[in-house]
């Protein structure tokens, strides 16, 4: 069975067991799991399942015994090296990122309104006038950012 059709099996079954997706749909999990390991570190594998003696797992993941730790182990740091990879280029990615919780307090106040990705081009809206009322005098947006303003002049 391809990866294609697990995933589709997969997500079918979570679609109509939503309250014992694990009682039901463990095995799936499983095999997806293991059809994605065998695409991305095809080599460590096929290690795998030569140690334990299947030829392909047939689109099931198998208990790996003890005598194979060693090629288990070989497959978690191809894994793991994939995801490093995977993260440096998300990390080089020029295109929009995700948005965290505002950073500081004055990103906090200019946002205000909505979460997520909206709420970060209203902040970058906001700051100039903010910016522009504190030049020209106008109320500060914190008690305690004032205070150090005044006790400072």
């Amino acid at each position: 069975m391809s990866c294609a059709r697990v995933i589709a099996a997969l997500q079918d079954c979570q679609r109509k067991h939503k309250r014992e997706v694990d009682f039901y749909c463990s095995h799936l999990t499983a095999a997806a799991g293991w059809c994605i390991f065998s695409g991305l570190c095809p080599a460590e594998v096929r290690a795998i399942e030569d140690c334990i003696g299947i030829g392909s797992s047939a689109g099931k993941a198998p208990i790996i015994p003890k005598r194979c730790q060693d090629r288990a182990a070989l497959l978690e740091a191809c894994i793991e090296s994939k995801q490093t990879i995977a993260k440096a280029r998300t990390e080089r990615c020029a295109g929009p990122q995700p948005v965290g919780p505002p950073r500081g307090a004055a990103a906090g106040e200019a946002g205000g309104e909505g979460e997520g990705a909206a709420a970060a081009p209203k902040r970058r809206g906001r700051k100039p006038r903010a910016r522009a009322a504190e030049q020209q005098g106008g109320p500060e947006p914190a008690a305690a950012p004032g205070a150090g303003a005044d006790s400072a002049a």
